[in-house]
This record gives C-alpha cells, structure tokens and sequence, in this order.
C-alpha cells in the first residue's frame, strides 16, 4: 500500500514573556508562579501536549523571557495540513506553587490555577 502525502516536519516556537497585574497574596516570599500551557496533538485525540514554564517568585508583573520549540513530523496532505492545524488550541494557564504539603508521607509542592487565555 503506498502512502499519501510526503514526509513534513513542523516546528512551533513558543515564547512565554510577561503576565501583568496578577494579584498575589503575601507569603513571606515562598509561592511562586509559573505558565502551563497546553497544545492540541489533533487527529481526532483528546490528549494535550503540556509545558511548564520555569518558577518565578510571585508578585503582581512576573517575567519569564523563556523560548520553547517544539518540532513535530508525519505523512502530511498539503491540502488538509491548514485546516486540520485551524481546528487545534493552544491554552495558557497562568498557575500558583505554593510551600510543599505533606500528603501519605511524602512532601511534594501542589499547583493551583491563578488564571487562563
């Protein structure tokens, strides 16, 4: 059987700068902030491919300044590529860390949603 289409590579390059006006809460400088992001994989799958930014201390304009490439390939129809590639998202979520929390003997350090684009 032959397969349709030719061999294409693709490459995001995500670039996560700044949030601004983000009300934080005092903590005696221990919370921090940080970016998840979340990409469509598409055909037809409901699974997310997800990036964390790196951890910045909190406070109300955080800055990131950090570059993520990513590169994908596959047999790609030159017709569909541009609309199947429309129908994906991409989400951002900007996240909270807080101090670590002991839960079933481990201590491990939770993330909640502070807000989202």
């Amino acid at each position: 059987m032959e397969a349709h289409g030719r061999q294409e590579r693709m490459a995001l390059n995500l670039e996560i700068m700044e949030a601004r006006n983000v009300i934080v809460k005092p903590a005696g400088g221990k919370d921090s902030l940080f970016v998840r992001c979340y990409l469509s994989t598409g055909n037809g799958q409901v699974k997310n491919i997800t990036v964390n930014s790196k951890e910045v201390t909190a406070r109300s304009d955080p800055q990131w300044k950090q570059t993520f490439r990513l590169e994908c390939g596959g047999i790609m129809d030159d017709v569909n590529v541009i609309t199947e590639l429309q129908k994906q998202f991409v989400r951002f979520e900007l996240r909270e860390r807080s101090g670590k929390v002991k839960a079933v003997g481990n201590m491990f350090r939770a993330s909640k949603v502070v807000g989202w684009v």
